[in-house]
């Protein structure tokens, strides 16, 4: 059963059919090792092919359950609060991250999670508390990818505070560190232009 599952999954992209096959070799098997990989790909069909997030959440928490003490912990426990972001459930998405923030505090994860924690109350228009949580990525992972992305979005939160000033300031420190440097032209600019603006106004 496994064998038809992987060969359905791998060169028939039969993800439905692989996924009745791998649940009958769990169901049949007495091997709790082979059982543990077999749930693994299960997890893994419902949450890369996005038909079932449900589902996914239900297999990694599985898994979790298993094997307490497994080296993937913090791989299930990310993938839980992804599916839960997807399912635009960012107050369940950050209680999720910040499992992997307290609990793995050495897993590779954990920028990542400190960043979607603040991701999860910017898309909530949370700004404040949001700009509050990208102050963290920014201290605890200098120099990273996260970093970069937690200052564009404080700009973003301090424009949607009315604080265009500070916008200002931050997008203009990233002018020559930010992947699309068009776009942050193009808020230096508009900010700028509403800056003359409201100079004139008080003139």
């Amino acid at each position: 059963m496994f064998k038809l599952g992987f060969t359905l999954e791998t060169y028939g992209r039969d993800y439905d059919g692989a996924v009745f096959n791998y649940q009958e070799a769990i169901r049949l098997s007495q091997d709790p090792v082979s059982v543990y990989e077999i749930q693994k790909r299960v997890a893994n069909i419902f949450f890369e092919q996005g038909k079932d997030i449900d589902k996914a959440i239900a297999a990694y928490k599985k898994l979790i359950s298993f094997n307490p003490k497994s080296l993937e912990l913090d791989f299930f426990q990310f993938r839980i609060a992804e599916a839960y972001f997807r399912q635009n459930n960012f107050e369940q998405s950050r209680l999720e991250y910040q499992k992997i923030v307290e609990r793995f505090p050495k897993s590779q994860y954990v920028g990542k999670s400190r960043f979607e924690i603040g991701n999860t109350y910017y898309m909530e228009g949370k700004y404040d508390i949001a700009i509050e949580a990208f102050k963290q990525v920014v201290r605890h992972h200098p120099q990273s990818e996260y970093e970069i992305e937690s200052e564009f979005l404080m700009a973003q939160c301090l424009e949607q505070t009315n604080k265009p000033s500070e916008a200002l300031q931050l997008y203009e420190s990233l002018k020559n560190r930010y992947s699309n440097p068009k776009i942050i032209q193009f808020r230096v600019e508009q900010l700028k232009k509403i800056g003359r603006a409201h100079s004139e106004l008080q003139s």
